[in-house]
């Protein structure tokens, strides 16, 4: 983008980062989580009416932040709810500490399935 930028005037591109490449962004050293957060929410913090995704077991959000994560999202001032980024930066955190294994989208079939880890 940058060097088209010197080429182009850039100045009036506003579009904003799907959820995908916020996570791809987020995990640049584990590709693996882009599948991760396909199979967990498609890539959405929000469902079609715009409330927020929650799983029959009070996962949240794009990355399906389990309720055991909540106090401290609350702790750290992130608004997992109702904040896509907010959520990226609680999966990142819960990233640090456990890993990819945290996720249980990793053993799915969706994840299985999924071609590309990439």
């Amino acid at each position: 983008m940058v060097e088209v930028c010197k080429v182009v005037d850039c100045s009036t591109i506003t579009a904003k980062p799907t959820g995908r490449e916020k996570i791809a962004l987020a995990f640049p050293e584990e590709p693996r989580m882009v599948n991760v957060a396909y199979c967990e929410s498609r890539h959405k913090q929000f469902d079609k009416r715009g409330k927020t995704l929650m799983s029959e077991t009070s996962d949240v959000g794009i990355l399906q932040i389990n309720q055991v994560h909540w106090p401290q999202a609350k702790k750290l001032g992130l608004d997992i709810f109702n904040s896509e980024d907010d959520n990226i930066k609680m999966g990142r955190i819960i990233y640090d500490m456990q890993g990819i294994k945290a996720w249980y989208a990793l053993k799915s079939e969706c994840y299985k399935n999924l071609v590309i880890h990439r």
